[in-house]
């Protein structure tokens, strides 16, 4: 089995680090960790073309993979890192199971609550402080990725385990 580490933990100053343990982790069950990181993205001076390179080897890992398990905690600001939830997107797309991590599993509105003081109620409705809707439905993202994916509450351990045992270790086998 294979699985694609999605997440912002790629911008980490020390990312080789800091994601070897998810990659030990996931040998010790047998699974083949997909690392973005490890991409041979064909580093050069023009920008366009290391963006091109990523980009396509990225999505050549997810379309290879057997699940994803990604990385959903807030990345500069409020909401998970876009192209994590673009690549969560993909793999729904390809019908491949995605589960993903959040530390904190309190509804969406009252982690908003948090981040934005201003957020109050208005007639009937919860808003920002610039006066936007905040998702009050019960969920702990927006309604797209709690429907679509299989989020748990924790790390990376927490995913993991939750994969295995949804998605079975009869799909697990040793390349």
């Amino acid at each position: 089995m294979r699985v694609y580490l999605a997440g912002w933990d790629v911008f980490l100053d020390d990312a080789r680090a800091a994601m070897a343990g998810n990659e030990a982790l996931c040998r010790e069950y047998g699974i083949e960790p997909l690392n973005p990181l490890d991409n041979d993205t064909g580093e050069g001076p023009d920008p366009a073309v290391l963006r091109a390179s990523i980009n396509a080897g990225n999505l050549a890992m997810i379309r290879r993979c057997d699940a994803v398990i990604a990385n959903l905690n807030p990345f500069r600001g409020f909401e998970p890192d876009s192209g994590t939830v673009f690549e969560c997107g993909f793999a729904c797309a390809l019908e491949i199971p995605v589960f993903g991590y959040i530390a904190d599993l309190r509804p969406l509105v009252e982690r908003y609550r948090d981040y934005d003081p201003a957020t109050r109620e208005r007639q009937g409705r919860i808003v920002d402080g610039e006066g936007r809707m905040v998702e009050n439905l019960g969920n702990i993202h927006n309604l797209m990725l709690e429907e679509n994916l299989r989020i748990v509450g924790g790390g990376f351990a927490e995913a993991l385990a939750c994969m295995l045992a949804e998605v079975g270790e009869a799909r697990i086998s040793v390349a």
